[in-house]
């Protein structure tokens, strides 16, 4: 997961806005039910062997993040992206005084953009160096992916939950009702974006499993390892080669 970047919430408003024919006298005792629609992606991952190891690494320095030994020749990044979008309906209250505008639904959009693999062009293809290193980036990937699949029942409860104590606004003519709509899509925003906050950390984490010393140390040992057969195969060949 080397490098994370968070996109500033993006807020969309639209209008999908109705009237209602019953007017009311005030906002107070409307129904506040929006439907929730979650929707994801897990982008197009991409293939960088264009880069050194020693741009690798400073591209991971740019980010934050240094990793030691093999997995120096590697990186893989993504972007998470986030955004909402609130679709209203308008109650005309009684003798013009206004209207009250009510959320019914809210559109919620929670993935990653850009996925990429950086590999070093300095390894040689099909090497054991090169194919661990590939193995460990392609592993951060899939982590990426189960831990925002795991998530996404999670956003549904959270936002239902965060829609269930939001309140009509309450505007005076019609020229108000887009400010409405960005009140109510910033009051879902600043609530939400902690959930996704969370989510990020909770993907830190699950990231941590992989990138540790323990970790990097066993990895490691199977190159030396298979090096090391690789090698006692091809003296043995030799010496078969003598007679």
């Amino acid at each position: 997961m080397k490098n994370l970047v968070i996109i500033l919430t993006f807020l969309c408003f639209w209008g999908g806005i109705l009237s209602n024919a019953a007017a009311r006298s005030s906002c107070s005792g409307l129904k506040v039910s929006p439907e929730i629609k979650v929707s994801t992606s897990f982008g197009q991952l991409r293939y960088d062997f264009s880069l050194n190891t020693d741009q690798i690494t400073r591209l991971k320095a740019q980010n934050g993040y240094r990793e030691s030994g093999l997995f120096i020749h590697g990186l893989a990044t993504l972007t998470v992206h986030n955004e909402y979008e609130v679709g209203v309906k308008r109650y005309p209250l009684d003798w013009g005084k206004g209207y009250c505008i009510v959320p019914v639904v809210v559109n919620i959009f929670v993935g990653y953009e850009t996925p990429r693999i950086y590999i070093s062009n300095e390894l040689e293809p099909d090497s054991c160096r090169y194919n661990l290193v590939l193995l460990h980036e392609q592993t951060h990937q899939r982590i990426n992916i189960a831990t925002l699949k795991y998530f996404l029942p999670i956003f549904e409860k959270a936002a239902a939950k965060i829609v269930k104590n939001m309140k009509p606004v309450k505007i005076t003519s019609k020229k108000q009702i887009d400010k409405a709509v960005e009140e109510i899509t910033k009051e879902f925003s600043d609530k939400f974006d902690k959930v996704v906050d969370l989510f990020v950390k909770e993907l830190a984490i699950e990231q941590g499993k992989l990138d540790n010393n323990i970790n990097y140390s066993m990895e490691t040992k199977l190159c030396r390892e298979f090096n090391s057969k690789k090698r006692q195969q091809s003296r043995q060949k030799s010496h078969q080669g003598n007679y």
